[in-house]
């Protein structure tokens, strides 16, 4: 039996460091809010695209990277991304047959609870507007992506 031969994972590698380097980017102060989560935005695509060769792994590791570029608590991007890659995994057979529009809030459900996550689990919901600004940019991201690829948005994504 002949093993198949995987390629692209140079892609997956390259859309990983881009989402790193926007991450670790710096803004101006007004347009700070506007950041979305780049690394979790590319884990749940990737999660969702070739579950087989993107997992709980590369969440980890991929949030280890995270902690270590930002200088944050190491292991707490860690713990988030693991859990969302989980979560990706446990249900992409499902999201994938969902219209962008159920796909872009699914999203949206999993990085609420990627924030909440990181921080306390009212983090979210006591942030107000900053969070909403933050989550409808993540959402607008993944519906651009989504009916780029597709042609328009009635068909689906992945």
């Amino acid at each position: 039996m002949k093993l198949a031969r995987h390629h692209g994972g140079g892609a997956i590698v390259f859309t990983f460091i881009v989402a790193l380097l926007l991450t670790i980017m710096p803004l101006p102060e007004w347009a700070r809010y506007l950041r979305p989560d780049w690394v979790g935005l590319v884990l749940i695509y990737w999660c969702m695209a070739v579950p087989e060769r993107v997992g709980v792994g590369s969440g980890w590791f991929a949030g280890l990277l995270v902690d270590l570029l930002t200088g944050s608590l190491l292991g707490q991007h860690a713990m988030a991304l693991t859990v969302v890659a989980y979560l990706t995994l446990k249900f992409h057979q499902r999201v994938r047959l969902f219209p962008v529009w159920q796909q872009a809030l699914t999203v949206l459900v999993l990085l609420v609870l990627f924030l909440g996550d990181l921080r306390d689990p009212g983090y979210v919901l006591g942030c107000g507007w900053k969070a909403a600004v933050v989550l409808l940019v993540v959402v607008n991201i993944w519906r651009g992506s989504s009916d780029e690829k597709a042609g328009h948005g009635d068909k689906k994504p992945i």
